[in-house]
Parts: C-alpha cells; sequence; structure tokens
C-alpha cells in the first residue's frame, strides 16, 4: 500500500515516539529544547559571515604572481571540472527522476524538453527530487511549494532539536534505494563494440 506523504509521516512518527521515550521515561535519544530567543540567535548569528566565505578565495585564483599562463591554467581547470562535475551530476539526476516519474519513452530514452526555452532552468535538479516525484509531484509547482516550506520552516528552527537523527536517516537511506532503483534495468550484456577487440 503506497501512502503519500509516507517519509514526513515516518519522520514525524518516530520524532513523536523519541519525544514520549525522553521526555517521559528518561530514555536518552539525543533532543534538545532551546529556547525560541537563542535558537534564532545561533540560526542567523553566523548567517553574514556564512555569506561572506562565499567570496573568499578569488583573489588566490586570479592571482598572477607566477604569471599571467599559470593563472590561466588555474582558472580553465577549476572551470573545466565545475563544468564537468556539473554536467555529469545532472545528467545522472535527471534521467534517474525521469524514470522514477515516468517520463521516459518505450526505449528508455529521455524526450527532448522546451523547459529552458519557456525559462525553466534545466541545469538545477537534485537527487532529493525524487522522494516528490515518488510521491506524485510532476511539474515545476512542487518545487515551488517545497521551497515556500522551506521558508516556513524557518519560523520552526527552534523546534528542530526535537528531530532526532534517528527520524531522518532512514529517509536517507530510502531515497539512496529510490535512487538504485534503476540499476536494476542497467544492461550488463557485453558491448558489442568490445566484443569486437577480442
Amino acid at each position: 500500500m503506497k501512502i503519500k506523504g509516507s517519509l514526513f509521516i515516518g519522520i514525524i512518527a518516530t520524532s513523536a515516539v523519541a519525544i514520549f521515550l525522553q521526555f517521559g521515561f528518561g530514555v536518552e535519544m539525543g533532543l534538545s529544547t532551546p529556547g525560541m530567543t537563542q535558537a534564532f540567535g545561533e540560526t542567523f548569528r553566523e548567517f553574514g559571515s556564512v555569506i561572506g566565505q562565499c567570496f573568499t578565495g578569488f583573489g588566490e585564483l586570479f592571482a598572477t604572481g607566477e604569471g599571467f599562463g599559470a593563472m590561466l591554467v588555474s582558472v580553465v581547470t577549476v572551470l573545466v571540472v565545475l563544468t564537468l562535475t556539473d554536467m555529469f551530476d545532472t545528467v545522472g539526476t535527471l534521467v534517474g527522476c525521469a524514470e522514477k516519474g515516468g517520463f521516459l519513452d518505450q526505449n528508455g530514452n529521455l524526450p527532448r524538453a522546451g523547459g529552458a526555452i519557456l525559462g525553466t532552468s534545466t541545469v538545477t535538479t537534485y537527487i532529493e527530487s525524487t522522494a516528490g516525484i515518488s510521491d506524485g509531484g510532476r511539474t515545476g509547482l512542487t518545487s515551488m511549494f517545497t521551497g515556500s516550506l522551506f521558508l516556513l520552516a524557518l519560523l520552526f528552527a527552534p523546534v528542530m532539536g526535537l528531530i532526532p537523527s534517528a527520524a531522518t536517516a532512514p529517509v536517507l537511506v530510502i531515497v539512496g534505494v529510490m535512487m538504485l532503483s534503476s540499476a536494476g534495468a542497467t544492461s550488463t550484456k557485453p558491448c558489442p563494440a568490445s566484443s569486437r577487440w577480442r
């Protein structure tokens, strides 16, 4: 039986059991109950310095102390590494999410999409999207709704200490299993090109 929102329901149920055990019977579950002001202070105190850290290192990257050629090689190397990493990560995630959502054609190929032409970015796919897809999400509205819930979650930052790692770790394992679900369709037959060289 498939229940929509089962991952979230599991986190809430496990957290409720942990709260009951720790505060009802004294079993240590690693929960904390910070005050509202303290928690918001800890959450936002270092926000400015964290944002500032995003822009450090550019001076070293563009330093010409060892010559313009060395600087050019380092910049090109960084760009190529980041581009290839992002490209392969995105392609794998896009195909995995499309397979989970049933968007692949009968041959297992991803049909052409006009998302980028219409202004929808195709380079920001995340494997966590499989959790939303498995619960029925099929459009960008799912992501917008999830993003609004993240903003709403800032108000509940003080109670995040009441959610134990035992509630979130199994969900991460389940998402990992969802990622591997398409591995069963991988062909293990020898590639025709490789058998030609034997």
